[in-house]
């Protein structure tokens, strides 16, 4: 089982994307705001982070930046929604 953090803010989409990887063998971690995945990334760091890009307390790739400050070593894999669940076609 891969270990997956996604953030995202629409529950919707959220809750779609992780029935889907969840039958696929990904273990899904839900965060709604970049502040939750920030704490939750401090005491864990998953195989892959999916994040959207606009969320309510900052843009995506300012999590992304922070990642790679804290933890380049660790940080091996990076994936599109695209790539892991095409059939969705999620932006």
């Amino acid at each position: 089982m891969v270990d997956l953090f996604y953030i995202e803010d629409d529950l919707n989409i959220a809750f779609a994307v992780q029935e889907y990887l969840e039958q696929k063998d990904f273990k899904v971690n839900i965060y709604t705001t970049l502040a939750q995945a920030r704490q939750a990334l401090k005491n864990h760091v998953p195989a892959l982070v999916l994040l959207d890009w606009n969320m309510p307390d900052g843009r995506g790739d300012s999590l992304c930046q922070w990642i790679r400050s804290n933890w380049k070593r660790q940080c091996r894999q990076r994936m599109t929604l695209q790539k892991i669940c095409p059939i969705l076609h999620i932006r």
